[in-house]
């Protein structure tokens, strides 16, 4: 969210939308972090990405980079993660016990599914077991 988006909100609701971010441990920018910086003792880690390439209404708008590593997509951000767990790993960090990654359906589809087929297989590496729903 930049500048100009949140200039239109009342300073209230600024405050209300800050008091959510500090309550729930948000990080808000996952290219801001590392694996050193993540605290010790994380049960769940809750992350999401960028849906644009992903969806079908952002391939009309022409977002149509997908998840593709490398690609400088705004969904391919979801590779970030990855990178934060690894350095957590390499840093003898306690990895989070659980992940909880929430997108659209079109992840799935026959366009993106081997590039998430990939993530679930880098997760496995890293000693998580997956659990699609």
């Amino acid at each position: 969210m930049d500048y100009s988006s949140l200039k239109t909100y009342s300073v209230e609701v600024l405050r209300l939308i800050l008091s959510g971010i500090r309550r729930s441990n948000n990080f808000v920018d996952i290219s801001s972090l590392n694996g050193n910086s993540m605290p010790d003792g994380i049960d769940i880690l809750t992350y999401s990405f960028p849906c644009q390439d992903l969806s079908n209404v952002g391939a009309f708008h022409g977002y149509n980079k997908g998840i593709d590593k490398g690609s400088n997509s705004r969904s391919s951000l979801l590779w970030q993660v990855g990178s934060i767990l690894q350095e957590m790993k390499d840093a003898d960090k306690q990895l989070p016990r659980f992940l909880l990654m929430e997108n659209v359906p079109a992840l799935l589809s026959k366009r993106h599914r081997p590039n998430f087929e990939i993530w679930i297989s880098d997760l496995e590496k890293l000693g998580y077991e997956k659990c699609i729903l």
